[in-house]
């Protein structure tokens, strides 16, 4: 997975970093073991996470990572490219809005296996991660099909 350019702030690397234990669990570049979960994903989270995914399911913290761990290694092929990072908003309470594209190759679960989704994710202060950030909310919603139709997927 690459970004299109050279990000240097932690909530870039916090989208990055949680992207690429995505791409390694569903290819299977990582055990489906409770310790690896518990260090890399569900530690990012708050405890109330929530994400509305691009055909609207809403899905909240325990919703998600049920039925992702049967998809540990399922799909040797998958593959993210994290785009177009930018921060959207910093409010004085420790929050902060962050807006990117994902784009996927070979998704199984997905409408078009070649799609591509903008996101908004709202991070929270938290000085326990490695980051100093947790995901508190994400909404996700599908790029139009001529900008996907655009993209060679060659990364």
């Amino acid at each position: 997975m690459f970004a299109d350019k050279v990000y240097d702030s932690m909530a870039a690397r916090e989208i990055l970093g949680l992207h690429k234990f995505l791409e390694d669990w569903l290819t299977g570049r990582c055990a489906n073991e409770d310790e690896v979960r518990s260090a890399r994903p569900l530690s990012r989270f708050t405890d109330d996470f929530h994400i509305t995914l691009p055909a609207g399911a809403l899905l909240s913290g325990g919703g998600l990572w049920k039925p992702l761990r049967a998809e540990n290694g399922r799909n040797p092929t998958f593959k993210i490219n994290i785009k177009a990072i930018d921060q959207a908003a910093r409010l004085r309470n420790g929050v902060s809005v962050w807006t990117y594209e994902e784009w996927q190759l070979n998704a199984l679960n997905a409408s078009r296996p070649g799609n591509g989704r903008e996101a908004s994710v709202v991070f929270v202060e938290d000085p326990t991660t490695a980051t100093g950030l947790k995901w508190a909310h994400v909404h996700e919603t599908w790029l139009p099909a001529e900008t996907i139709a655009a993209d060679a997927f060659d990364w």
